[in-house]
């Protein structure tokens, strides 16, 4: 494949190495861009800001403290997210966290396929935005409350 001149590659060869490096370059930056926006979406929350979280399901009740830290926590750390477009699924149970600023976050079950749960708040710039992600403390609470486990 490639042909040397003199111990030097040919011009041929040198353009398919610049442009496979190119095509690397650019799946490099595709791949970064897609992580950066799953942070810019899921916005970590403390456990100082939250006043409460309430569980929906077949029975409603509030989380006791111990185990509001531990939604926190767990919330914290949701992965595989995954921008929703509002795609209208009915939950059959929830957990709403609801901070002190009165800023209401909704955990909705079930997700989509491949996806635990949706995720309904309000972004950085005001906006409401929904989102797909993936937890499996989360969704063991949700599947519970929901009478499924």
């Amino acid at each position: 494949m490639f042909y040397y001149l003199k111990g030097e590659l040919s011009i041929k060869s040198k353009k398919l190495i610049y442009l496979i490096m190119l095509f690397i370059g650019i799946f490099i930056v595709f791949k970064g861009c897609s992580h950066l926006r799953a942070y810019w979406i899921h916005e970590h929350i403390s456990i100082s800001d939250v006043q409460s979280i309430v569980i929906r399901g077949r029975n409603t009740r509030n989380a006791a403290p111990e185990e509001a830290e531990k939604i926190v926590k767990w919330f914290n750390s949701i992965y595989d997210i995954e921008k929703n477009d509002f795609s209208g699924t009915t939950d059959i149970s929830s957990i709403q966290i609801i901070l002190k600023s009165n800023e209401k976050i909704g955990i909705f079950y079930p997700g989509k396929r491949n996806k635990d749960f949706e995720i309904q708040r309000y972004s950085r710039t005001g906006t409401w935005i929904s989102y797909w992600g993936n937890q499996p403390d989360i969704k063991n609470i949700l599947q519970i409350a929901a009478s499924i486990k």
